[in-house]
């Protein structure tokens, strides 16, 4: 790219802050690019990343002693002599233009300000303004004094879950998946629990969002491909499904080999889960790897849909074979609306070929609309809560045959 590296840059940034000559107020940002914007492109050139650098590099020409370079791996710094909410528009339009770009944390002040203040001080201000961005998904944050309380406290979260993965403390219940017509069991939703110490588990809504903010959801990968497939393994079944949720973080290299072993050495159908929230997240790297699960018989389903993320040439590009339908347009459906809108998610669905799933089923008069409304399969209580392995294979012997009622064991999740 051209750009000095992350010495040099800070060599050159402390001379624009700490030397008589340097402009009265100014801007220091940081720029966190996106995985997919350090991908090579098949001509072996990094379009996406010379485009984020460009245009970087334009709005610094625009003002007194400007700046870009590597702040980081995945970071540009950028240096601005002036302030003002001219600069902040300039900063959002910047991330909100490019794709390449996630966020932008800035530190905005006077030269003034910087009596009695280190260089480290000043980037460590911008690198919290810069997680708070990642962490609440907004494009731009600006520091102020308050964040360093909320570092700490996330800092202190943090070694929470940490010690909790090395205590072993998390663990991996199933929810049934049902077919909607005849009301068999068909299928099995691996989703994380936390059981700290001797306490009873805790909810996967309680957690989950700051382990994919803290990065830590790649360590519980071989956790829940383990646990699957032992389930899988007990279950012995080629008509069976089995599903996995991971973040973009956790569908790397060392995920898709575990993924690719479990489902050559075990029988049924498995499916890779993946957000919308994660979905935009993906490299090609990433995608590669999708693909060719999807090649070798594993399903790949984009999660929540319908929750604002994806759009039509999204569904075209990613490898899918399912679409799993969001539970706000479930808990709704009865309403004239909310079943159009199913209606038309399954018409969508059928256009790209993919299969449906409902999620958070928990009435009769639900499943019954989401069968005429042309969806097969779906999961949420009024099917099962998520249990643990043992009682999941307890729960699917107790159901007589195929044809029968589910019992009130399974439904409760005994």
């Amino acid at each position: 790219t051209g750009l000095s590296n992350r010495s040099h840059f800070r060599r050159r940034l402390w001379r624009r802050l700490f030397t008589p000559v340097g402009p009265p107020t100014f801007v220091v940002a940081i720029a966190e690019l996106s995985r997919a914007a350090l991908d090579t492109e098949p001509d072996g050139t990094t379009a996406r990343l010379d485009e984020c650098v460009t245009a970087a590099e334009a709005l610094a020409n625009q003002h007194d002693d400007g700046l870009v370079g590597r702040a980081g791996d995945r970071e540009l710094g950028i240096f601005l002599g002036t302030s003002g909410p001219g600069v902040t528009r300039e900063l959002r339009a910047l991330v909100q233009d490019h794709s390449g770009i996630d966020q932008i944390g800035y530190v905005e002040a006077d030269r003034d300000d910087l009596d009695g203040v280190t260089i480290d001080e000043v980037l460590r201000n911008v690198e919290r303004a810069l997680g708070e961005a990642r962490m609440t998904n907004q494009p731009l944050v600006r520091y102020e004094p308050s964040l360093d309380e909320q570092f700490e406290e996330d800092r202190a979260r943090r070694a929470v879950l940490q010690r909790a993965i090395a205590n072993n403390e998390f663990r991996v219940h199933f929810q049934p998946e049902a077919d909607l017509g005849t009301r068999e069991i068909i299928g099995a939703e691996a989703l994380l629990r936390w059981q700290p110490g001797s306490g009873q588990c805790v909810p996967a809504s309680a957690f989950i969002g700051d382990l994919e903010r803290f990065d830590l959801l790649g360590q519980l990968s071989d956790l829940i491909v383990s646990e699957t497939a032992a389930l899988a393994a007990s279950i012995g079944r080629e008509d069976f499904g089995y599903r996995v949720n991971f973040a973009a973080e956790q569908l790397g290299d060392d995920t898709f080999t575990l993924l690719r072993d479990a489902h050559q050495k075990t029988q049924g159908t498995w499916c890779v889960e993946i957000t919308e929230r994660t979905m935009i997240q993906l490299t090609e790297a990433v995608l590669d790897n999708l693909a060719t699960l999807a090649d070798e018989g594993i399903e790949v389903a984009l999660d929540d849909f319908g929750t604002g993320y994806s759009s039509l040439s999204e569904l075209e590009r990613l490898p899918l074979t399912v679409l799993k339908l969001d539970r706000s347009f479930v808990a709704s459906s009865t309403s004239d609306r909310s079943r159009e809108m199913i209606a038309l998610i399954a018409r969508i669905a059928r256009a790209f070929d993919l299969d449906l799933v409902a999620e958070g089923i928990e009435h009769e008069e639900e499943a019954s609309t989401l069968l005429e409304l042309g969806y097969r399969r779906g999961q949420g209580w009024l099917f099962g809560h998520a249990m643990p392995r043992s009682v999941f294979l307890w729960s699917l012997e107790r159901q007589p045959s195929r044809d029968a009622p589910i019992p009130e064991e399974i439904t409760k999740g005994v």
